[in-house]
């Protein structure tokens, strides 16, 4: 993975290569999409994502896909879900996500 995310004591997701295309969907809106576009400025700093901004995030994921065809663009679709699950993880436990980039 490209970016690896750990959440308590055994949760785990990450943002491989292939995946970072969603970063520049979002740079073209920053109004509409602050915090990914703030996670992409730190992805190499091995950032910490708090609980509520995880929940954040997961919002501007799900409005993200919705703004690029919706559950029709299986790429975005697949991505955004597992990212979002693992966020919202996070959000309803009250967890921070410990990041780690290569």
């Amino acid at each position: 993975m490209a970016f690896d995310m750990f959440l308590g004591e055994g949760g785990r997701d990450g943002i491989g290569h292939h995946e970072e295309f969603i970063f520049p969907l979002a740079q073209g809106d920053e109004a509409r999409y602050p915090e990914l576009v703030a996670l992409a400025r730190e992805f190499h700093d091995d950032p910490r994502i708090s609980a509520a901004r995880a929940n954040r995030l997961v919002h501007e994921l799900i409005e993200l896909l919705v703004s690029n065809g919706g559950a029709g663009n299986k790429p975005l679709a697949t991505v955004v879900l597992r990212l979002a699950a693992f966020f919202g993880a996070a959000h309803r436990t009250g967890q921070d996500i410990r990041c780690r980039s290569d």
